[in-house]
């Protein structure tokens, strides 16, 4: 089961979140089933409910993480939440996906202007521990990805969303472990009915490669970098590894990471870097141009 745990003291921030990101109605009984699909996998989710001082009794792992809290209170909650991040992990799975979600009573900023209104020690402590800070107005309506504009912000390179729709688009990115790849059908018994299974591990199809091929090359260029990352355990950086700076003062640690795999996993991995590489210098060919 691919399990999505939501960390939270306030019930209404977390069914606030499920309603926009489910369709459940309020309120919201745990847990929460939903479908995610998009034109590469499908996968059912399953979303649940706690809280900081009740996760340690967990058993189940989880894929994806979500600390909730209020942009009013954050300065309180946060020292325990950084306090909280070695019994979070407990709770994850391997390349599990951490993010801090932060609501509050307005219309949603701006990439820009979200980061002017996270307080900069939160910034700092989630860029130094691979997190993400996603602030989510709870006047948004919908969490469906609308278009990019380039008219609009002609300027950004890479398409970053925010709010709700940033929401949907990591869980959209997330390389869940139970899924199925478009193009597959489910196996069915005599009678019709879809047969559970699991996959059966085996050398990847030329399909499969090109399948994640596309998926590493349309991920945001930051889900990207940050998937790497969180890859190589201990990985020093003092610049993020979306820029030129950040690849190059990290080419060692991911030269000696990859010696350590083997197989389709080394192959993977590298396809990943080649692809990270060329988007950063692309991007940054732009960024001299404008």
């Amino acid at each position: 089961m691919n399990r999505v745990l939501f960390l939270s003291s306030r019930d209404d921030l977390v069914d606030f979140l499920i309603t926009k990101l489910s369709g459940a109605v309020t309120p919201v009984s745990f847990p929460v089933s939903s479908e995610i699909s998009n034109k590469y996998y499908s996968a059912s989710l399953s979303y649940h409910r706690s809280t900081l001082d009740s996760m340690k009794s967990l058993i189940e792992k989880f894929q994806v993480c979500f600390i909730c809290c209020d942009l009013s209170t954050i300065q309180t909650e946060f020292s325990y939440i950084k306090e909280s991040i070695p019994w979070i992990n407990e709770c994850l799975q391997p390349e599990s996906i951490t993010i801090i979600v932060v609501t509050k009573d307005a219309l949603s900023p701006t990439l820009e202007e979200q980061e002017s209104q996270l307080p900069s020690d939160i910034l700092s402590f989630c860029r130094e521990n691979f997190l993400e800070s996603v602030l989510v107005s709870q006047l948004e309506q919908t969490s469906t990805k609308t278009p990019p504009n380039p008219e609009k912000n002609p300027t950004s390179i890479i398409d970053e969303r925010v709010g709700l729709e940033r929401i949907s688009e990591i869980l959209d990115c997330t390389d869940w472990p139970e899924k199925l790849m478009h193009g597959k059908s489910k196996p069915k018994n005599a009678g019709g009915e879809t047969i559970s299974q699991k996959p059966v591990p085996g050398p990847p199809s030329d399909d499969d490669i090109d399948a994640e091929f596309e998926r590493f090359s349309t991920m945001p260029i930051g889900d990207l970098s940050a998937e790497i990352s969180r890859q190589i355990k201990g990985l020093n950086l003092s610049e993020p590894l979306s820029t030129i700076d950040g690849l190059m003062l990290s080419m060692k640690q991911i030269q000696d990471f990859t010696q350590t795999l083997e197989g389709d996993e080394r192959i993977t991995f590298a396809m990943k870097v080649a692809i990270l590489m060329d988007r950063v210098v692309h991007t940054s060919e732009q960024l001299d141009e404008s």
